[in-house]
């Protein structure tokens, strides 16, 4: 669970939860994992460069680990390729990963 346009939590909590279904008022089997940021993001609505958006990563990655969350995000396969407009976002992927 996550924002397309933005970064940070749309849940408000960096750990997983169980979905509530309101109508039923009882919690589910499905258990959710917010995500902190989509590759998308920072490139087609926010329009930063990798640099910019590695800053921001890092920065969201320190405020969820300083109150214990766990630190998802999403990465698609083309965005990984180095080439074209994703030029630069690989080397944000792989520092991305080695995150602890």
């Amino acid at each position: 669970m996550g924002y397309a346009d933005a970064c940070g939590f749309r849940a408000s909590t960096a750990v997983p939860f169980y979905f509530f279904d309101l109508e039923k008022n009882t919690e589910t089997e499905l258990l959710v994992h917010p995500i902190a940021y989509m590759d998308a993001t920072f490139v087609f609505y926010q329009k930063k460069p990798p640099a910019q958006a590695w800053h921001e990563i890092n920065n969201l990655h320190m405020e969820v680990k300083k109150f214990g969350g766990l630190f998802h995000y999403i990465w698609h396969n083309e965005t990984v390729n180095d080439q074209g407009m994703w030029k630069g976002w690989q080397q944000i992927f792989l520092k991305t990963l080695q995150l602890k």
